[in-house]
């Protein structure tokens, strides 16, 4: 994984590299209130064809259920 752009509490962008697979994703920050932020996650995976694209979806999925849970987990200590 490479760190392609960081603006602190504001945007990280990186590019994953799987195999033969490269990904590139972009997650922005914004403060909606205080407490409360929209992350806005872009994933661009220029290799993937339809063959892939259950399997990647499903990765995809749980993915963004593991940073669900991290970041909730930290708002409850």
């Amino acid at each position: 994984m490479e760190v392609v752009e960081f603006e602190p509490n504001r945007a990280i962008g990186m590019i994953i590299h799987d195999g033969s697979v490269e990904m590139r994703g972009r997650t922005t920050f914004e403060a909606v209130s205080d407490g409360e932020t929209t992350l806005i996650i872009h994933v661009n995976i220029p290799s993937m064809d339809e063959s892939m694209e259950g399997m990647m979806r499903g990765a995809i999925q749980k993915s963004l259920q593991n940073i669900k849970q991290l970041i909730e987990s930290d708002v409850n200590k």
